[in-house]
């Protein structure tokens, strides 16, 4: 198992991206119309400069990005930030990506983003934590709301996404009502 280990589940492990995740799998992901169809960079190409740029923005605005590691066999499979991260409201945004496809529908997901909320309010001792998902990201919608997430508003066509401007669900989640689901 990696020795970077940074919080460990059955299925899954999370730890630190790092400059080695971000040629190969992560690439070819990010350059998949069907895996960033719901992310606002989608339609642009993904270059190994341009990836190293964002994990060098996300060291320096206090954000996590933690790379979704297949505890059976090693592999990356996805990526979730958390972040930026307000340490004086102890609040933060977060977000996921599964894209090695061949998980997807596998729970693999719920148990990230489980491990990835547990560190949060645990660890990192936020209170809250937000995100934003495409109206049209049923899936997301699903995973989030069973994670305990509340809808808290929409911004009406508010980004552009794949040459669509689309409508944002806004979602939050508090520490209480996490600690409630006993996750």
């Amino acid at each position: 198992m990696d020795n970077e280990l940074f919080i460990k589940g059955d299925s899954v492990y999370l730890r630190p991206v790092n400059e080695n995740d971000l040629s190969g799998n992560y690439m070819r992901w990010l350059n998949d119309k069907e895996v960033t169809r719901f992310m606002v960079f989608g339609d642009s190409p993904i270059t190994l400069e341009s990836m190293k740029e964002y994990l060098n923005t996300l060291k320096n605005d206090n954000s996590l990005l933690l790379a979704v590691i297949m505890a059976d066999d090693d592999r990356h499979v996805g990526n979730i930030r958390i972040g930026p991260i307000d340490e004086y409201n102890k609040r933060s945004d977060t977000g996921i990506m599964i894209g090695d496809r061949s998980v997807w529908g596998k729970g693999i997901a719920l148990s990230a983003m489980r491990l990835a909320l547990n560190y949060s309010f645990d660890v990192l001792n936020l209170r809250r934590i937000t995100l934003g998902v495409f109206s049209e990201n049923v899936k997301a919608i699903k995973l989030f709301e069973l994670l305990g997430f509340v809808k808290e508003g929409c911004l009406r066509a508010h980004i552009l996404c794949n040459d669509i401007y689309q409508d944002v669900l806004l979602y939050g989640l508090m520490a209480e009502e996490h600690k409630e689901r006993n996750f």
